[in-house]
């Protein structure tokens, strides 16, 4: 693939990170996506075989710019328990939780409920997908004086996406923010925790 072709690939998958993230599935159409990227519907199929292909690639693309922008300032702090804690306080806050309109934010959130309806082969990119992000911030929270496990991050990622999920669907009312705030003394870094 020339490099103009892969520029093209890259704004593309761009567009559909941003539509799932923001519209989810069933909203993340050819057309929708293509325009979103600035492009004619034409050009499409010399770059996807289908739209379920597209769609794969475009989620693996959102997982990875999400959690590339959700965990960039945890890595700045130098314990592991500390990178954990600014991770859940950035994660549920007011801001992270009004990404979702703008297509930015967590895509396992934005992407969870609508993954559970897809069929078998977009289901099983979510699983890798959740699998790679899984192991990247198991280690990423880890260091040698303080390991987190693959079940202690598991139930932090269900505290974390579960209650920014109730958030989002809640918000406007005072309950969304009573939801982060819960979700964050679950995990032990309530608003007034010391980091």
């Amino acid at each position: 693939m020339n490099k103009q072709k892969r520029d093209t690939h890259d704004m593309i998958l761009s567009a559909c990170a941003k539509v799932l993230r923001k519209q989810g599935i069933k909203s993340a159409t050819v057309a929708k996506v293509m325009h979103e990227a600035g492009m004619t519907v034409g050009g499409f199929y010399a770059h996807f075989d289908s739209k379920e292909a597209m769609v794969a690639e475009g989620f693996r693309r959102a997982l990875e710019d999400s959690n590339a922008e959700l965990i960039s300032g945890a890595r700045k702090e130098p314990e592991a328990g500390k990178r954990l804690r600014t991770y859940a306080k950035g994660y549920l806050s007011p801001s992270h939780r009004d990404q979702d309109g703008a297509g930015r934010g967590c895509a396992v959130a934005a992407l969870a409920a609508d993954m559970g309806k897809a069929g078998p082969a977009l289901r099983k990119v979510f699983a890798e997908e959740c699998q790679k992000l899984i192991y990247e911030n198991t280690s990423a929270f880890s260091d040698a004086d303080s390991r987190v496990s693959r079940k202690e991050y598991l139930g932090t990622l269900a505290t974390l996406a579960g209650a920014l999920i109730l958030a989002r669907a809640t918000r406007g009312s005072p309950v969304s923010d009573e939801i982060l705030e819960a979700g964050a003394a679950a995990l032990g870094v309530g608003r007034f925790a010391a980091i």
